[in-house]
């Protein structure tokens, strides 16, 4: 009897080690586990955000590549302003919103005071005199509009993929006459005209990407006036002085805001704010029954 005793208690004891080996065993395969699925938990957590750094640093090549391709692409409206490399920079523009309602007006002409020419690349789906698509329409604007922009003299004509500059030139110069607004050819330079559309591309575009350098304008470009400002649907901005009007105090229906800046010119204030009096307060044309809205075109 006393050796069963002494067996069963040996087997207690034995048992009691057992467990306290096992515990230990099992304990130690957990923290083993534990370790392993947190290294591995680290390990996915560095390749996840190594991948995510990579993506930051491929998206960020590829809109300087798509910027430095635009750039191009302005750069060589220079030497081949025709209809498709035009066209194609105005989507681009349009993609951006850089101009308003895919709208810009650029002067054309050696009289600081004189004509201006806004171009225009949109389409209306419900137009019915033209083919279905895109246009690139062009709107001679006159010092006449400026002074009273209420009593407005309308001239339009379409860009057509067929016509090369030149004869775009032509056909502005035609309307003219007809208009009994041709004075020679200082009325109009259309070599100007087309700078001054290429610099309104890169300066619209590169304000909306956001570039180092580039203007800062808010709201979409309306028109660059002389080197230093520009009119945006926001209001006025003057590039190297940091300075900007709001719109609403640019309203035609306000008095004329005389007195300028004390740097500013007095000649030059009179002439912007004359300009961005054309386009404040901001109207919007309602479209007649059946003649649709014309928006920019993006492709």
């Amino acid at each position: 009897m006393g050796t069963g005793i002494g067996l069963a208690g040996f087997l207690f004891w034995l048992g009691l080690r057992f467990s306290a080996e096992t515990k230990r065993s099992i304990e130690q395969a957990v923290h083993r586990t534990t370790d392993e699925v947190s290294k591995q938990a680290g390990e996915r957590e560095r390749e996840l955000r190594t991948r995510l750094d990579d993506l930051q640093v491929t998206l960020e090549q590829r809109l300087q590549e798509h910027a430095a391709g635009q750039d191009e692409r302005v750069a060589l409206l220079a030497q081949e302003p025709t209809f498709e490399n035009l066209t194609g920079l105005l989507t681009e523009a349009n993609k951006l919103e850089a101009f308003d309602n895919g709208r810009i007006t650029v002067h054309a002409s050696g009289d600081p005071d004189g004509l201006a020419l806004r171009f225009s690349w949109h389409f209306n789906p419900d137009e019915r005199e033209r083919p279905q698509g895109p246009h690139l329409d062009i709107e001679v604007r006159t010092q006449d509009e400026v002074k009273s922009p209420t009593r407005r003299r309308v001239i339009t004509l379409e860009w057509l993929p067929s016509e090369s500059a030149v004869d775009v030139a032509e056909k502005v110069v035609a309307r003219l006459r007809e208009a009994g607004l041709w004075q020679g050819r200082e009325s109009l330079d259309w070599q100007l005209a087309l700078k001054n559309l290429q610099q309104s591309i890169n300066v619209g575009m590169a304000a909306r990407r956001r570039d180092g350098g580039a203007w800062p304008l808010t709201g979409s470009l309306v028109e660059l006036v002389g080197d230093d400002w520009a009119i945006t649907t926001n209001g006025l901005v003057c590039r190297s002085r940091n300075f900007s009007v709001a719109g609403g105090r640019l309203d035609r229906k306000l008095p004329f805001p005389q007195s300028g800046p004390d740097w500013a010119d007095p000649d030059e204030w009179y002439r912007v704010v004359s300009r961005a009096r054309t386009v404040f307060p901001r109207t919007y044309e309602v479209p007649q029954p059946g003649q649709g809205t014309w928006r920019p075109w993006v492709g």
